[in-house]
């Protein structure tokens, strides 16, 4: 529950952090990591620097499972395997709760352009799906930790 308060007091107090920054940074001292180093993901909002691709809360939590499992020596193929196979887990777990996985089809509105901004901005999108989705981004990186 502390990693879910953290990530949604983050995204939640106008902090301007993404929904990737915001997972990364609530799971940050797990890992002996300064708040200041999850900056990291703060590129990774709005589908990847606003590209409408895969949502902030999955790719934030990838770099979760990546510090936890990710492999530590290039000729460790096991744990890259396991790695991987973690990682499509916790998408196809994420899958199955929203039915896609892109920013832009879970908003309903490009996030790159100007008009999607401001349709994301006046439906209150930030608040009514975002929260949402990371809020269940967290919950299911629970599981894998």
């Amino acid at each position: 529950m502390e990693h879910l308060e953290r990530a949604l007091g983050n995204y939640r107090e106008g902090s301007g952090f993404t929904c990737a920054h915001s997972v990364l940074i609530a799971f940050a001292s797990d890992f002996e990591m300064e708040d200041e180093h999850a900056r990291t993901a703060a590129i990774f909002g709005g589908g990847i620097a606003r590209s409408g691709g895969m949502c902030g809360g999955i790719t934030g939590a990838l770099m979760v499972l990546g510090l936890k499992y990710g492999m530590r020596e290039p000729e460790d193929q096991e744990t890259k395997d396991k790695g991987y196979e973690l990682a499509n887990k916790f998408i196809g777990k994420f899958r199955e709760r929203h039915g896609v996985i892109t920013c832009r089809e879970l908003l309903g509105h490009d996030p790159g352009t100007p008009e999607g901004q401001q349709a994301i901005n006046d439906e209150n999108l930030k608040s009514r799906v975002c929260t949402r989705v990371l809020k269940d981004a967290v919950e299911i990186l629970e599981e894998f930790m």
